[in-house]
C-alpha cells in the first residue's frame, strides 16, 4: 500500500469534520474505543490530526475471554500512543433483567450514561464515536425493512446532540486500508461474525447480494443517504413554519389546531412530526387521522402523553400521575395567598362588605365571610361531586354534568380544582361559584378570592 491511503484517509476526515463543524478549537472530545478496528481507526486519526481527546472503554463482560482480551488490547493501545483512558465493567445481563430490556439495548444505555458521565467529569464537548459509511448504509436498508419515514432514509447523522461520528465519509474498506498502512492492529468480536442480529444479517446476507447485482451498491446507496440528507434539510424547513403555524406549546402541553394543520399540504406529516417524538406509534397516527374529525373526545395514549381529539383541536399533555393533591388553607383578616402545584396561585382577602365591588371576572369569587369559614380545602373534582350554582336557588347539579354543560374537554376536567369549605363546594374554580356561600342583606364581611393561573 502506498503512503497515500493513509493521506487521503486523514484528509477525506479532516474535510468532513471542516464541513459538519464537528469540534471546536480548545475543547475536547470523548472517544469510545472499543478496540475493534473501527475504534481504533478512529482513536488514531483523532491522534494524528490533533484533535484534543480522552479514550474510553467499556467491558459489558457478555463474551467470556474475549471481554477481558479487548480490555487488555484497548489498555495497551493507549497507553502505547499516549493516550488518557478511561474503562468501567457493567453487570449487563443483571441490568438488562431488572430493566426488562433487550442485552443489546442494556449495553446500550449503559454505555452512554457512562460517555456522558466522563465526558462532564473531563469538561469535554462531545462523544466521538466509529460509525461509518458502511454502517450508515446498513442502517439505511434495516430501517427500510422495517419501514420508515423520511428521517429513517436520511439514516445517521454527523452531529446527534453531543455525538459527533467523524467517520461517516470512510468506507468500512478504508478504514482497514488505512490500519494497515499505519501499521495498528485491532480485535475482532466473535459476534459480529454471527448472523444472530439482524445487522449482521444486512452486513453478511444482504449487502453481498446486493454487490452481486452491483459492485458499486454500498457507495451508491452512501449516495442516495447523502441525497436524501440534502432533501431532508428542506423537509425540516418546511415543517418547522408549518408545526409553528398550527400548533403551539406551553408549559409541555401541544394544541394542535385540526382546521390549520388540515390546510397544511401533508397533514399526515406534519402530524408525524409533532407526536412521534412524544412516543405515539405509527399505527396510532394513522388511527388518529382516520378519526380526527369524527370521533371528538377519543383518548390516545403513549408511555408518556396522552393524545386528545377534541372539537377543534388535537391537545397532547404528559400523563397524569393520577395521585390527587389536597391543599388545606387557613385564611384570617389579613390577606393569604396559596400557590397550588400545577395550577396557580390563589389569594384571599377579607374586607367589610361596604368595600366590596363585585366585578364579573371568572378568576375571581365573592363569598360571604361567615358562610364560608376559615378553613379551606382546594382539591381536584371526585365521582359524584355536586354543588348548587349561583344563581339557582339551592337546586344541586353534579360537578360532572355542569363541566360537559360549559364545554370542557377531558383534560380541563381531570385539571379542575375545587374550594371547599366544610363538606360543600364553594367555587368551581375559575369557572362558578356555590349559591349557598353567596352574599346577602346580612352579610358584614366578604371573602374575594383571586385566582391566577401558572
Amino acid at each position: 500500500m502506498s503512503k497515500s491511503i493513509q493521506h487521503t484517509a486523514e484528509e477525506k476526515v479532516r474535510l468532513y469534520i471542516a464541513e459538519n463543524n464537528l469540534y471546536n478549537f480548545g475543547h475536547a472530545t470523548i472517544a469510545t474505543v472499543s478496540g475493534g478496528a473501527d475504534s481504533i481507526c478512529l482513536a488514531s486519526m483523532l491522534k494524528r490530526l490533533g484533535i484534543d481527546f480522552f479514550a474510553v472503554h467499556c467491558n459489558f463482560h457478555l463474551r467470556g475471554e474475549e471481554s477481558m482480551r479487548d480490555e487488555k488490547f484497548v489498555e495497551d493501545f493507549c497507553k502505547r500512543n499516549d493516550i488518557k483512558l478511561f474503562k468501567t465493567d457493567f453487570e449487563t445481563e443483571k441490568y438488562a433483567s431488572e430493566k426488562h430490556i433487550s442485552i443489546e439495548m442494556a449495553a446500550r444505555e449503559l454505555r452512554y450514561a457512562y460517555f456522558e458521565e466522563i465526558r462532564k467529569k473531563m469538561g469535554a464537548e462531545s462523544i466521538s464515536v466509529a460509525h461509518h459509511r458502511d454502517d450508515n448504509v446498513e442502517t439505511f436498508l434495516l430501517n427500510v425493512t422495517r419501514g420508515t419515514g423520511i428521517r429513517g432514509a436520511g439514516s445517521i447523522k454527523a452531529v446527534n446532540n453531543r455525538i459527533v461520528r467523524p467517520m461517516l465519509c470512510l468506507s468500512r474498506e478504508e478504514i482497514l486500508e488505512y490500519l494497515k498502512e499505519i501499521g495498528e492492529t485491532y480485535v475482532t468480536d466473535s459476534t459480529n461474525l454471527e448472523c444472530d442480529f439482524s445487522r449482521n444479517k444486512i452486513r453478511l446476507k444482504v449487502i453481498p447480494l446486493l454487490k452481486e447485482i452491483n459492485p458499486a451498491a454500498q457507495a451508491n446507496i452512501a449516495q442516495t443517504i447523502e441525497n436524501m440528507n440534502e432533501v431532508l434539510k428542506i423537509y425540516d424547513q418546511y415543517m418547522k413554519e408549518h408545526i409553528q403555524q398550527c400548533c403551539t406549546e406551553k408549559d409541555g402541553t401541544f394544541v394542535i389546531n385540526k382546521k390549520k394543520l388540515s390546510a397544511t399540504a401533508s397533514h399526515t406529516s406534519v402530524l408525524h412530526e409533532i407526536i412521534y417524538p412524544l412516543g405515539f406509534t405509527l399505527s396510532q397516527e394513522k388511527d388518529i387521522i382516520k378519526n380526527m374529525d369524527d370521533r371528538t373526545g377519543a383518548i390516545f395514549s403513549s408511555s408518556t402523553h396522552t393524545l386528545l381529539l377534541d372539537r377543534e383541536s388535537i391537545i397532547i399533555e404528559p400523563s397524569s400521575t393520577g395521585n390527587e393533591e389536597i391543599f388545606d388553607i387557613e385564611i384570617s383578616d389579613t390577606p393569604t395567598s396559596a400557590c397550588i402545584k400545577q395550577w396557580g396561585q390563589m389569594d384571599f382577602v377579607t374586607v367589610p362588605i361596604g368595600e366590596v365591588v363585585i366585578e364579573k371576572d371568572s378568576s375571581k369569587a365573592f363569598f360571604d365571610a361567615e358562610k364560608l369559614g376559615r378553613h379551606l380545602t382546594i382539591r381536584s373534582v371526585r365521582t359524584g361531586d355536586a354543588f348548587q350554582p349561583f344563581g339557582m336557588k339551592g337546586k344541586k347539579k353534579l360537578v360532572s354534568d355542569y363541566m360537559t354543560d360549559v364545554k370542557m374537554n377531558r383534560f380541563e376536567k381531570e385539571r379542575q380544582q375545587l374550594l371547599i369549605s366544610g363538606n360543600d363546594i364553594a367555587w368551581v374554580i375559575g369557572r362558578r361559584s356555590s349559591d349557598k356561600f353567596r352574599i346577602d342583606e346580612n352579610t358584614t364581611h366578604a371573602v374575594i378570592v383571586s385566582f391566577k393561573k401558572e
